[in-house]
């Protein structure tokens, strides 16, 4: 995530937008392929910046979450993008992520999707959603992992 967002900054500021990070004072943890989960980032951050082309802002909060109320040996790594843009029109948010679909002019629908398929493929889930205040909100769900070997840091 720090990559990402080292990354990214430039672009997000010179684009008028201003980016709120909170992260979980704890390390969080996940079992995942980097350069996937980095283009998954980058792809919400990106699309998050685009929908507020007069500036706004993105905030971006991990936190580890269990996995179900009775479970809470097991633990979920939370990733939630929130931008202030116009949202999505509620009959488009069930096909976000369908191949081919975009709200974009020009768009060519395939960010979501790979996104989408990423996530899937690291047993995670991603949620889509407007902000009752206007904006959306994408929550990311992976996996966390307790065992630092075989894990990858997200913050």
């Amino acid at each position: 995530m720090k990559e990402v967002i080292d990354f990214s900054e430039q672009i997000i500021e010179q684009a008028g937008v201003e980016l709120l990070v909170h992260m979980d004072q704890n390390d969080i943890l996940i079992s995942a392929d980097a350069e996937m989960i980095k283009q998954v980032f980058l792809n919400i951050i990106l699309n998050a910046q685009q929908a507020m082309p007069d500036g706004g802002k993105l905030t971006i909060l991990t936190r580890l979450t269990p996995k179900s109320l009775l479970e809470t040996r097991e633990k979920i790594a939370e990733i939630i993008f929130q931008d202030a843009g116009p949202g999505i029109p509620s009959a488009d948010i069930s096909r976000i992520f369908d191949p081919f679909f975009s709200t974009k002019e020009g768009g060519s629908g395939l960010g979501l999707a790979i996104v989408h398929n990423i996530i899937s493929e690291h047993n995670g889930s991603i949620f889509v959603e407007n902000a009752p205040e206007g904006g959306m909100i994408v929550n990311v769900s992976l996996p966390a992992v307790l065992d630092r070997e075989t894990a990858m840091e997200i913050v």
